[in-house]
């Protein structure tokens, strides 16, 4: 990932931080998005800039995010849900007298900016380009060229449609709010 890709990914993440408060929960304080979730991104952000490889433990992750480890790890499955982080599990075999015992070290994971679901719904309300800059081809390919959102054969996007609308008129569905599918 160049310097560029890195920039728009950060860019588009805070965009989403900064209009996620349009579905947050009466009574709550942050968005759909918590600030935990902000700052493990940044850390995973950090990781990729200066090692290009992202592979750190739960308590590593979280000492850079500054949260306990069961923060960090809500945190990511929150990332996940949202496209912005892949986890791969990373497994080692071990040779026992008994024979081979496969156990897990650590979970490698793969910072890119959502293509489908949730993150790409995202995207297409919140997070839009900014005039100096190119749209990123792949998000163009999936909402233009490649008919992955064509309302007449897709029930996804007859959703998204009724979503936008809800989100446009200032009311989230019940479920909006905690992530749940609707």
């Amino acid at each position: 990932m160049d310097r560029n890709e890195r920039m728009r990914l950060v860019w588009k993440f805070r965009m989403l931080c900064r209009r996620s408060w349009v579905a947050k929960e009466t009574g709550k304080h942050r968005g759909v998005i918590t600030r935990t979730a902000e700052s493990v991104f940044g850390a995973l952000m950090y990781l990729t800039e200066k090692y290009g490889r992202v592979f750190p433990s739960l308590e590593g992750l979280a000492h850079l995010a500054m949260c306990c480890k069961q923060s960090a790890v809500t945190a990511l499955a929150d990332l996940e849900r949202l496209g912005f982080v892949t986890r791969i599990r990373r497994l080692r075999q071990i040779k026992t007298p008994l024979g081979f015992r496969t156990e897990q070290i650590t979970n490698a994971y793969r910072v890119h900016e959502p293509t489908s679901g949730l993150g790409l719904l995202a995207n297409a309300l919140f997070a839009t380009e900014s005039n100096s800059w190119t749209p990123s081809a792949h998000i163009v390919k999936s909402l233009n060229g490649a008919g992955v959102l064509n309302p007449e054969s897709s029930p996804l996007h007859q959703a998204l449609v009724r979503l936008e609308r809800l989100f446009k008129k200032g009311a989230a569905p019940s479920g909006a709010a905690k992530g749940y599918p609707m």
